[in-house]
């Protein structure tokens, strides 16, 4: 098989996922009960001629959603080669190494464990494109989430229209009588179209502002919780003041995901920096968080078996109800097991099951029961202990 057909397999296949389907869904609903309305009832082609232009605008707000939703969907953000290294020997010292990928991450790259790949200036994975928002797709799903309101208000403005000219008895008559009566089933398809079109207008609406804010400071999501971490970590005497690099001014950042191209600017491997800046100074801070990390992991013993399920009710009645509200997955423990935990709630724990205590070997990670483990204490101190031991024997 050629690799033109096992392109074309790979995109089908991205198409068929509950997000686009359901995107394709909300697109071709709205829009289709819009084209009836049009066509049949309110500013019809044969009205004359603004009732052509405006049936030609909708057209182009529905082309122009569909252009860019597949666009974001199919391009794809750009995945770092596998065994991604750095020309310069010395630059690894400053860059993450993905052992998923067994290659280097180049400056902003983050790996997606849903894609199982590094993904160029990762920003999120998006369930409604199936695939990730990144940097060769960030300009296409900003269009995107830029024309759908559009679209959706023209919509809801025919559907309306349509409504009170026939429910206030202002219909179009031809030769004496109405072009096409409107019934009942009519009244109900423009009434769902209404409610369904004002939904995804405030959603998407939202997830437009977040990421035009995000634009505006050229800062992903990902790159958003760093700086948090960073303004709130203790710094020893010899560290700099943390300073955002790749912040130019609100014309410059918006000029590199939207211009006149349409094209993101540059190969999202190599990023220019501020001035003063030193090129790695984000990656740098991102090694030394990791550091700070891994100094907080605590160590737990499994005491009960967990099976994984999203919602065990066998774990207790507010274990079920206050589940994490995280995409991160379950993961199955068994008593006995040892588990290293980086984060909590107050029913539920998450970490990495190891194998052994000096040389750690990530079997699975995710969410599990706080009741399902208990507390050991925090590795750096067993260790350190362990050591101490060591020596005095």
């Amino acid at each position: 098989m050629t690799s033109r057909c096992w392109a074309t397999l790979i995109m089908l296949r991205r198409m068929v996922h509950i997000g686009p389907l359901m995107a394709l869904f909300v697109i071709f609903t709205c829009s289709g009960v819009a084209m009836i309305d049009c066509m049949l009832w309110t500013w019809t082609p044969k009205s004359g001629l603004m009732g052509k232009i405006h049936l030609g605008v909708f057209l182009s707000w529905v082309a122009l959603i569909l252009k860019h939703f597949f666009t974001a969907m199919f391009i794809g953000p750009g995945l770092v080669p596998l065994q991604w290294t750095p020309e310069i020997d010395d630059d690894r010292k400053k860059m993450q190494y993905c052992d998923a990928c067994k290659g280097y991450k180049p400056l902003r790259a983050h790996h997606c464990r849903i894609c199982r790949r590094c993904v160029m200036k990762m920003d999120h994975h998006c369930p409604w494109i199936n695939n990730c928002l990144g940097f060769k797709n960030h300009t296409s799903f900003v269009l995107f989430l830029f024309f759908v309101p559009i679209g959706c208000t023209h919509a809801m403005v025919v559907y309306c229209v349509t409504l009170y000219n026939n429910m206030a008895g202002t219909r179009i008559y031809y030769r004496g009588q109405p072009r096409v009566e409107f019934s009942l089933n009519a009244l109900l398809m423009n009434i769902v179209a209404i409610g369904l079109a004002l939904g995804t207008t405030i959603a998407v609406s939202v997830l437009f502002f977040q990421q035009m804010r995000g634009l505006v400071k050229n800062r992903t999501g990902i790159e958003d919780w760093i700086v948090e971490k960073a303004e709130e970590r203790p710094r020893g005497e010899d560290e700099e003041t943390f300073i955002y690099p790749y912040n130019f001014g609100w014309k410059e950042n918006l000029w590199q995901v939207l211009n006149l191209r349409c094209t993101p600017i540059g190969d999202g491997v190599t990023w220019q920096v501020k001035k003063g800046c030193p090129v790695y100074s984000l990656s740098i801070e991102q090694l030394r968080q990791k550091q700070d990390k891994r100094s907080q992991i605590v160590l737990y013993i499994g005491s009960d078996n967990y099976s994984g399920r999203l919602m065990p009710c066998s774990k207790g009645l507010k274990t079920c109800l206050c589940i994490p509200y995280a995409d991160e997955p379950r993961i199955t423990i068994k008593a006995d097991d040892e588990i290293l935990v980086t984060r909590a709630t107050k029913y539920w724990l998450y970490g990495e099951i190891k194998k052994d205590l000096d040389e750690l070997v990530t079997r699975k990670k995710g969410w599990f029961p706080r009741n399902c483990a208990n507390r050991i204490g925090r590795l750096q101190d067993l260790k350190q202990t362990f050591d101490g031991s060591k020596k005095d024997n």
